[in-house]
């Protein structure tokens, strides 16, 4: 108990930092892709207002790995737990599907060619975390920072399959969070490299190891961007 004040303490303490965030939302390419009746892999076709944690593939880099995009500065974690029950349950699950399928190569282009199994390192993927609209309130309880944190260091299980990763739009705010995850996923963090909310200092970065055609505007990309699929984790 004692800790989690104090995790609580040092997240208030941020107020006093002065922290503007920019808006980079992919709201209508995601939209756009459940209503023109793409498929949806992780299941049914779902309603716009139920893709609430979204993630997708993006498009591939110049190695022919899948580059997967999650919004987690969107991800509204702290009402989740504040909810609690069965949606929390649904939500860990979810993470943890995610993972399963990192491991097992799901998102590579040979997973889905018949009579294809794909090599340790050819099931490499990319992440790219965005962390942008993440605020204090998301993370202004004991509980949301423990769900936070917790979810987010589950990727430290297959570390080995992130052939390299970016963590954007990192405020002061998010490297707490950082810290208090790098106990749980040091090899993960490792493997990525974590950049501001300057994206001038990390778009030409991106656009050194992924093609232009493969990534959203927000991102260096083109304006009429569509991912190649979306999930929701729950």
């Amino acid at each position: 108990m004692h800790s989690s004040k104090i995790i609580l303490y040092c997240l208030v303490g941020s107020t006093f930092l002065s922290v503007v965030l920019a808006t980079a939302t992919l709201d209508e390419a995601l939209k756009g892709l459940v209503q023109s009746g793409n498929n949806v892999p992780s299941g049914e076709a779902l309603p716009d207002n139920h893709l609430a944690f979204p993630y997708y593939v993006t498009g591939y880099d110049y190695e022919d790995r899948p580059v997967i995009v999650m919004e987690w500065g969107r991800w509204d974690i702290r009402t989740l737990a504040e909810k609690g029950g069965d949606r929390i349950t649904k939500f860990e699950k979810g993470i943890d599907e995610f993972v399963k399928r990192v491991k097992s190569g799901y998102f590579t282009k040979k997973s889905s060619e018949p009579n294809s199994a794909a090599e340790s390192d050819d099931a490499q993927i990319v992440v790219v975390i965005d962390f942008d609209g993440l605020s204090l309130r998301q993370l202004g309880t004991p509980a949301s920072v423990a769900l936070f944190v917790r979810s987010l260091g589950k990727l430290e299980k297959v570390y080995k399959e992130f052939a390299y990763g970016y963590l954007l739009n990192s405020t002061p705010l998010v490297d707490q969070v950082i810290n208090l995850a790098k106990p749980y996923m040091g090899k993960f963090l490792e493997r990525c490299e974590v950049y501001g909310t300057v994206s001038r200092t990390w778009i030409p970065k991106m656009l050194r190891k992924i093609p232009r055609s493969q990534l959203h505007s927000a991102y260096g990309g083109k304006k009429d961007f569509r991912p190649v699929a979306v999930y929701n984790i729950f």
